[in-house]
């Protein structure tokens, strides 16, 4: 347990130093001239210019193909006085009347006269039964 926690801790020490050293090869860092880079709270330190990209530029307008008198849909959502309850209330009402029509069709889909009924199976006895 003691060795584990050393090595963990040599590891995590090595990691943070490698980190601080620098990471240009030496053979990179001798063709490459020592400019000095400003500093970020430096005023004078320039700036790249920023191209102008509007946002509304691909931005779709919208899913929907028509357009609803607000003044209409704001009295249709003002019936669900308590809110969300309502509208939970409501949903559940529509998926009983889709379910109810589903229904209705089914049965209106099925033939007026009834199949024949299968005849009954009858079940041959043992020839020899095993008595105790």
């Amino acid at each position: 347990m003691k060795h584990s926690i050393i090595y963990t801790f040599l590891v995590i020490s090595a990691t943070a130093f490698a980190q601080q050293m620098p990471s240009k090869t030496m053979a990179n860092a001798a063709t490459t001239p020592q400019v000095p880079q400003p500093l970020a709270n430096d005023p004078a330190a320039p700036v790249p210019t920023v191209a102008y990209r509007s946002v509304f530029k691909e931005t779709s307008l919208g899913l929907e193909k028509e357009t609803v008198n607000w003044r209409k849909a704001n009295d249709e959502v003002g019936k669900f006085l308590r809110g969300h309850v309502d509208i939970l209330k409501w949903e559940e009402q529509q998926r009983a009347q889709e379910t109810a029509k589903t229904v209705q069709n089914s049965v209106d889909k099925v033939p007026s006269t009834p199949a024949p009924a299968p005849a009954p199976a009858t079940q041959a006895k043992p020839a020899s039964a095993h008595k105790h």
